[in-house]
């Protein structure tokens, strides 16, 4: 007698799952503060694409930013933490402000559902030089970086993250069996 196993594949849809999304290496190579008094509400922004969404709609659900230890004072006065909306490719509306202190990667939780699939997370600093936090930046830039005194830059990547949730791009090969395949 003999016997035949079947093994059935279906895609029915990936089921949502939490992401980190970075852009940044982990190693703080640089801090920047705001030197210029002048600049009220000086922001660094970190944008998020299609790259890491797959195009799909999603939620954030906490941002973080890495702040370096005791520079340029030891005292902590702490930054806000935007998730914002983009506008043709730069930094649009902050959809939510959150504050975050102390040293190292700092964690808030948020819940921002995002209506594009590209986004911006963003740091205010709170304070000028030499009263506040600096954010850390690494050596290797990816260009998805934006200051408020240069522009894009390239030469680092502000150490600026998000937890996303959402249900990436299902990519499903298709064959003359459909999405239904049968193994024997």
């Amino acid at each position: 007698m003999r016997t035949v196993s079947a093994i059935l594949l279906l895609a029915l849809g990936a089921a949502a799952g939490v992401y980190e999304f970075y852009w940044d290496d982990g190693f703080a190579m640089y801090s920047m503060i705001p030197w210029d008094q002048e600049i009220e509400a000086p922001f660094w922004h970190v944008r998020f694409t299609e790259e890491k969404t797959g195009g799909a709609l999603g939620t954030v659900v906490g941002v973080g930013a890495y702040i370096v230890p005791n520079w340029p004072d030891s005292t902590y006065q702490g930054v806000y933490l935007h998730v914002m909306s983009d506008s043709g490719g730069l930094p649009g509306a902050s959809l939510e402000k959150t504050y975050v202190s102390g040293p190292g990667w700092q964690w808030t939780r948020v819940e921002v559902e995002l209506e594009d699939s590209v986004f911006w997370v963003a740091l205010e600093y709170i304070g000028h030089y030499p009263v506040c936090d600096a954010l850390g930046i690494d050596g290797e830039g990816t260009g998805h970086t934006y200051s408020f005194i240069d522009g894009w830059i390239d030469w680092g990547d502000a150490m600026l993250r998000c937890y996303w949730e959402g249900e990436p791009e299902i990519r499903v090969r298709e064959s003359t069996w459909g999405l239904i395949k049968s193994l024997w």
